[in-house]
C-alpha cells in the first residue's frame, strides 16, 4: 500500500508572517484550485464569445419608394425628400442608425439621399423613412419633364443600411410607380 500523496497546500507559520509560498497573511492557494477557477473562466468566456458569433446576421431590409417631395426648389439649393417604405424582414426589431439611397426615375439619377436621423424598425412590418437629400435644379427639372409625358414611372432605389453594431447591409429595388404616387406618396 502506498502513502496517500500530500498536496501543496501550505498554511501560515506561527506569528503571522509570509507564508513560504510568498502570499502575505500566510495564505497560500492549492495549485490545482486555482488553475480549475482560471479553466472555468476561460470556458465562461469562450461560450459567452461563441453565442455571441451564433447570433444570426440580420436579414437586409426591403425597401420600396413611396413618393418624393420636393421641399425647396432654387437653382442655387434643391431639397427633396424622399419617402421609403422600409421593410424589416426579422423576427426583432433593428436599429437603424444611417441609411444612404440612391434614387433613379426613368433610368436618370435624380437625388442621394440620407436618413436625417437613427429609427427603430419594427420587427417583420414596415416602417416609413424620409430621406433628405440635395439635388440639382436641373435634375427636378428633367425628370419633371419626362414624368409630364408618362401615366408610370420607372424607378430604382439602392444603398446601404447600417443597423445594430455598424453592421452594413445593402439593398436595391427596382419598380413602377403611378406618376401621381411618386409625386404624392400612396397611403
Amino acid at each position: 500500500m502506498t502513502a496517500p500523496q500530500a498536496h501543496a497546500v501550505r498554511h501560515p507559520p506561527e506569528g503571522g508572517a509570509a507564508a513560504p509560498c510568498g502570499r502575505p497573511g500566510g495564505r497560500c492557494v492549492d495549485a490545482r484550485h486555482g488553475s480549475a477557477a482560471a479553466r472555468a473562466a476561460l470556458l465562461a468566456a469562450l461560450l459567452v464569445a461563441g453565442c455571441a458569433a451564433l447570433a444570426p446576421k440580420p436579414l437586409p431590409p426591403k425597401v420600396e419608394l413611396a413618393g418624393v417631395r420636393v421641399s425647396r426648389l432654387s437653382p442655387a439649393d434643391t431639397r427633396i425628400r424622399v419617402l421609403l417604405d422600409v421593410r424589416n424582414p426579422n423576427e426583432y426589431a433593428l436599429g437603424l442608425s444611417v441609411l444612404d439611397a440612391t434614387v433613379a426615375i426613368e433610368g436618370e439619377r435624380f437625388a442621394t439621399a440620407t436618413l436625417p436621423s437613427p429609427v427603430t424598425l419594427a420587427a417583420a412590418t414596415d416602417t416609413r423613412v424620409e430621406l433628405e437629400a440635395r439635388t440639382d435644379f436641373a435634375a427636378v427639372a428633367a425628370a419633371a419633364d419626362r414624368l409630364a409625358r408618362e401615366r408610370k414611372a420607372r424607378y430604382e432605389v439602392a444603398g446601404t443600411a447600417v443597423v445594430q453594431d455598424g453592421l452594413r447591409l445593402p439593398f436595391a429595388k427596382r419598380g413602377e410607380l403611378a406618376v401621381g404616387d411618386l409625386l404624392g406618396p400612396r397611403r
